[in-house]
Parts: structure tokens; sequence; C-alpha cells
């Protein structure tokens, strides 16, 4: 995976302090047209390092990058990105991966930092039936919540709901148009049911326990967030070890990202050879876990566009 070490803040800003947000664009971080050019990325400043509090795109994967600088009239800042806020890919409804630089700690990283709102959805389709409604979804999540001890009405729910409407009204992350973002939002803010402290961990083991899909984090063998995704493997989370060295898209080994490597791929396949991607997970080239002729076509389109 081609990896932007760093995200650079052209024009000058003022001082960041420690609660203040930032949102920059970050559709240049990652390669490839599975990466969305209009994705934005929010961080905020605590002491020495950054963490990342939203990310919006509607790309299939995203790169955190492993510092966040900037410029202002004090000079040039760096610091590196150590942790990732909870939900703070809630709203990214075709994530599939995600790239985790060596400097994220498990300590600062949340525990449904990488949640999306798919997920979620695989998750209660799962467990409710397919004429399931808004309002169905919305009960059970306050049943999982044990709201009210399990003692609310229709009204109780209705009045949540409104309450958690206004609360998206002041919410700068998105407009949640869809029936997934409605979703995702009301557990981000699901804090505004007024939960007592034991109901709140209620709830917190609950949406702690939802499945992945299949959800991949990408990274160096023996970091933290390998640990991070190990740990959450039996919830389907799945971590993929990136060599230090790898030039991606270098299918034939010669450590150069040209033309014959779309070819070598090709012409391997076209003899009904296989290519593992635990092998040979340079040839990997578009990271979705698997080596074919997507690869072969992604790698040509990325050559040819840098012309």
């Amino acid at each position: 995976m081609k990896i932007k070490k760093y995200l650079s803040i052209a024009s000058a800003i003022s001082l960041i302090a420690s609660s203040s947000m930032l949102s920059v664009n970050a559709g240049e971080i990652g390669n490839d047209d599975l990466y969305d050019a209009n994705a934005v990325l929010s961080f905020k400043i605590i002491g020495e390092s950054a963490y990342i509090t939203t990310v919006q795109t509607d790309g299939t994967y995203f790169d955190i990058p492993e510092s966040i600088e900037y410029k202002d009239e004090n000079g040039f800042h760096s610091f590196p990105v150590t942790g990732v806020d909870d939900y703070a890919f809630a709203l990214c409804e075709n994530l599939t991966g995600v790239y985790v630089p060596d400097s994220v700690t498990i300590a600062d990283t949340g525990n449904v930092a990488f949640l999306t709102s798919s997920a979620v959805m695989d998750f209660l389709d799962n467990e409710l039936s397919d004429a399931a409604t808004v309002d169905d979804i919305i009960r059970y999540i306050a049943e999982k919540a044990n709201y009210k001890n399990g003692d609310f009405t229709d009204e109780d729910l209705a009045d949540a709901a409104v309450k958690l409407k206004d609360k998206l009204n002041m919410v700068d992350i998105s407009t949640a148009e869809t029936v997934k973002g409605k979703i995702m939002t009301l557990l981000m803010n699901v804090d505004q049911m007024n939960l007592n402290p034991e109901l709140q961990e209620s709830f917190n083991i609950w949406i702690a326990s939802i499945t992945y899909n299949d959800f991949t984090l990408y990274g160096h063998a023996g970091t933290e967030m390998q640990k991070y995704a190990d740990a959450r493997e039996f919830l389907g989370m799945k971590y993929s070890v990136i060599a230090a060295d790898i030039v991606l898209g270098d299918a034939n080994g010669d450590k150069k990202f040209t033309v014959s490597d779309a070819a070598f791929i090709a012409r391997t396949l076209a003899k009904g050879e296989k290519i593992d991607v635990n092998d040979n997970p340079a040839a990997d080239f578009n990271q979705d876990g698997k080596v074919n002729v997507s690869d072969a076509a992604s790698i040509a389109r990325k050559l040819a566009s840098s012309k």
C-alpha cells in the first residue's frame, strides 16, 4: 500500500489548542481509484499527539497518516498520530479497510473506533427480521441499552428521537441522509437518552459486541494495532501485515512499479496459475486480500494516469 508518511497543510492556520478541531482534505492519501478524492479528515491535537476524530469518505479504503503537519506564524509543527476516537469511521458506508501507522497505540484508540454504519446494519439485519422498520431498530437499541430499565413507552421513544434529532442538528459530522447513517448517528449520540452510568456501561458492552464483517486493518507486523485487531478477530475484524520494504504493485519482484507488473499478473493467471497473496502481497495492488485481473487493471490505470 502506498502510504504518504506526512499530511501537509499548505496554508497557514492558527495555533491548535488542545480542544481545537481541524479538518483537511484527505483525498491525496492512498492510491488508485479505490480512494475518495473528496475525503475529509478531522483531527485534534492534545499535548504532543494528534488524534483522528472523524473521517468522511465514500472510498473503500483509507490510509491514516503517520503525522499531522501544519504551519503557522510561529513556524512549522508536526505531531505523530497516536490515536483514533470512537466512531471516527462511523459514517463511511463503503469502507472495508484502513491502513494504521505504527505510531497509533491501543491506549489512544477507541474500543469502536473502526465501527461503520454498514457493519451495524449488517449486524442488525441478522438480529431483526427483514421487515423491521426504523422504529423497530430504535426500540431494539433502547432495549439493549436497558433504557428506563426496560419500562418505556412509545411516547418515551418518540421523545428520545426528538432529542436525538435536535442533537444531530448540532453535531458537525454528517446530514446522515441514509437509514444507515441515521441509525449510526443514533448510536453515536445515545448519551442523549440520559442513561445512568450503569445503563451506559450496559450499552457500551453491547455495542462492543457488534461484528465487523471482515473489516481489515492494514499495518506492519508486531504493532499495537495488530494486537487491537487480533483481540477483535472473533468479531470479524482482520489484520493484514504489510512488509516494511514492499513496493505495492511490484508483482514481478524487481523492486519497481511498471507495466511489466500488470503483464506478469495477466500472464500468470492466463496460464491457469494462482498468485498467493501471502507469498506475493505486492501483487495485491487494490488491497482486497487476493490477486486477480482487477489488480492488473488497477496497475495499468494507475500508470496511465501518472503519465
